[in-house]
């Protein structure tokens, strides 16, 4: 068994396991609502280093495969650049690469559902510019 799969095996049985033992599995956050005064402060986001501090995944949502890129045997990475805004959502989403659109819409489509603790200059929280990648595997 390859670890990719592996892997897979683990999260599948993980999933099980805790749908089985609790009867819930851990809900996604409430849909994003842009607020207003944190997309203006996007415009003058932050990278990390020089004391800001990168912000940290609180939760995290993986993307669904789209069943006709999965057909299609459509695979590769996207990668999204994203600000994290000062209340932990992602805004704006720029597209930096993707080897498909349908793949593309379905990273777009998760990381609307992360939720962040800010990035911090001097313990205050600032919007950070960072990039997440997205692995599409078909196996």
């Amino acid at each position: 068994m390859t670890a990719a799969r592996w892997v897979l095996a683990l999260v599948i049985g993980s999933a099980l396991a805790c749908s089985t033992t609790t009867g819930l599995l851990r809900q996604p956050p409430p849909p994003f609502v842009p607020d207003p005064d944190a997309l203006a402060a996007a415009e003058d986001a932050f990278f990390v280093g020089n004391g800001v501090e990168a912000p940290e995944v609180i939760y995290e949502f993986d993307p669904r495969f789209p069943d006709d890129a999965l057909r299609d045997a459509v695979r590769g990475v996207v990668v999204l650049s994203v600000v994290v805004l000062t209340n932990g959502r992602v805004e704006p989403i720029e597209v930096k690469r993707s080897p498909d659109p349908r793949l593309t819409a379905a990273a777009v489509e998760a990381i609307r559902l992360w939720h962040y603790k800010p990035g911090q200059l001097d313990g205050v929280p600032v919007p950070v510019l960072t990039e997440v990648f997205f692995r599409f595997d078909s196996f």
